[in-house]
């Protein structure tokens, strides 16, 4: 079980660039209760939420004002009907052993997400999306 109020995870998108890998890889976060998952497919608790949160940079975060704003993504570009996005990822982006975060990366998450082997409690927040990946 995790501490209920500090755990510490493995960091792994950072919001700035960096020349070298985070030689801790450690991050520290107060909780109020367990922690079940640190699988982004499988979390159904808010805690586990904050935790990947903090771990994970989607293409999308929420500003102070709770406005989505870009942030995996530099640019995002839509067909007339908008029905294909494609987005620009930043070129900072890297994992905590230095790896660039790839458009791979982002069509992996989602396609575990989407598969139902997975067994995703989330997954129906995808259902509407037809992919080409």
């Amino acid at each position: 079980m995790f501490n209920k109020k500090i755990i510490t995870i493995l960091g792994a998108c950072g919001n700035k660039s960096t020349t070298s890998a985070n030689s801790k890889q450690q991050m520290t976060v107060a909780v109020i209760d367990d922690m079940t998952t640190l699988n982004a497919a499988k979390y159904s608790d808010l805690v586990s939420l904050e935790a990947i949160q903090n771990s994970y940079e989607g293409l999308y975060c929420f500003d102070q004002k709770g406005k989505p704003v870009l942030a995996g993504a530099t640019k995002v570009s839509t067909n007339t009907d908008k029905t294909v996005y494609t987005f620009d990822l930043r070129k900072d982006a890297k994992w905590s052993n230095g790896d660039p975060v790839t458009a791979q990366d982002y069509v992996y998450a989602w396609k575990k997400l989407a598969d139902p082997k997975t067994a995703s409690p989330n997954s129906q927040r995808i259902d509407s999306i037809k992919t080409s990946c």
